[in-house]
């Protein structure tokens, strides 16, 4: 399993993605990244193409997911719970994210990722690579704060004030609005005790 898959099942878990989405967009901005709606968004390009309308298009592509999401149970590779998680994310609209919209969704969960293992790595004095070691051998990010004699709140602490200050910056640049900033971070507070003591299975040494 790789680190990556470690924390972003934390973040899942944790139902921390959804505020993501929403927009507030952690950390995103250090890279450039533009968390602004599309001017054309992908479904709408495609409509046109087609020469339907954007809720032709999303209502032919909700049937056909629901015929995928019937044919997979029918076929015994999915659980009848596991369809009807499916087909409440498609009939929500979750599951018709377009491939700006998914890309997107990755690269947020890749900078939040990383805030939280670079910052928790300063304050246990370590450097993110260490942390990122020992996450790998299965370990946990508050297993290694008690191994180093860190108070998890002191890490937990830090994890927050420097999501705090990142939402910041993208607040005054008016990449959002302070509204969501404060959203997010009440869920990311909220669910960073899951993030900091979820562990994985060590990694196999080639």
């Amino acid at each position: 399993m790789r680190l990556a898959s470690w924390i972003w099942g934390a973040i899942a878990g944790a139902a921390i993605t959804v505020a993501v989405i929403a927009g507030a967009g952690i950390v995103a901005a250090q890279d450039g990244a533009d968390t602004t709606e599309e001017r054309t968004p992908f479904r709408e390009r495609v409509a046109a193409h087609l020469g339907i309308s954007v809720d032709e298009l999303d209502a032919a592509i909700q049937a056909a997911a629901l015929d995928a999401i019937n044919d997979a149970l029918n076929t015994g590779r999915i659980t009848d719970e596991q369809a009807e998680r499916m087909r409440q994310r498609v009939e929500s609209g979750e599951g018709l994210r377009s491939p700006f919209e998914r890309h997107r969704r990755h690269h947020m969960l890749h900078n939040i990722r990383r805030l939280v293992v670079t910052s928790s790595a300063g304050a246990l004095g370590i450097t993110p690579e260490e942390l990122i070691a020992e996450l790998r051998a299965g370990s946990s990010i508050a297993a290694e704060a008690a191994e180093r004699g860190v108070g998890i709140d002191d890490v937990r602490t830090q994890v927050i004030a420097d999501a705090d200050a990142k939402l910041d910056e993208l607040v005054a640049s008016g990449r959002i609005t302070q509204e969501r900033a404060d959203a997010f971070l009440e869920r990311f507070t909220a669910n960073l005790d899951e993030i900091l003591n979820r562990t994985r299975e060590p990694e196999s040494q080639p």
